[in-house]
This record gives C-alpha cells, structure tokens and sequence, in this order.
C-alpha cells in the first residue's frame, strides 16, 4: 500500500513503525503480566487516524506469518482485533478494508 497512486481511506496516514511494548515480550512473561498473552511480534506497517491505529506485525508462529491488530492510542488499551495470515498481500488488503471500516 506505498506509492506515488496509492489512495488511503479519508483521514488515514502512515506513519513510522514504533511498536508496544509488549509485543517484545516472551510468552512466559506475558502470561505473568498479562490476561491475554501475546507471542513476541514487530511491527512493520502502521497507519493513525486520530487516535486509531491499524498495524501490520511479522508474527511467525506455526503458519501465521503476519498479524493484522487495530486499536485506540489510550492507556492501557490492547490491540482491539487480530487476524493472522501467511501473506503480506492479504494483510494489506485487511488493512484497508479495516480502514474503510473505520479501524474497527
């Protein structure tokens, strides 16, 4: 989704990567300082909208090499949805759609 010809939804930039913090963690740490434990990810694509976010991170477990996570910048708060793919195309494609949607 880069280039010169490429349109985003109304309202939507891409921004530089910057991570969360705990997406660095090991499972073994998440599961003490979390509900809901995450396996260690990078982010590499991410796009805002106010406060929204739409991220695309590497995630290599089992056959799921990418993850698509959205969410609001607040304290506290974790990615609010996930979907997962070998594929980097069809993440970009979840993106946009989840921007169209509004980053729901």
């Amino acid at each position: 989704m880069k280039g010169k010809n490429e349109t985003l939804p109304i309202g939507w930039q891409e921004v530089p990567t910057v991570g969360d913090p705990l997406d660095s963690g090991t499972p073994e740490e998440d599961w003490k300082t979390t509900a809901y434990p995450r396996h260690p990810c990078k982010e590499i694509r991410l796009w805002m909208r106010g406060e929204r976010y739409v991220r695309i991170c590497e995630y290599e477990k089992g056959d799921r090499k990418y993850s698509l996570n959205c969410g609001w910048l607040r304290e506290n708060s974790e990615d609010s949805r996930k979907s997962y793919s070998d594929e980097l195309k069809v993440m970009l494609i979840g993106a946009k759609n989840l921007m169209r949607a509004g980053g729901y």
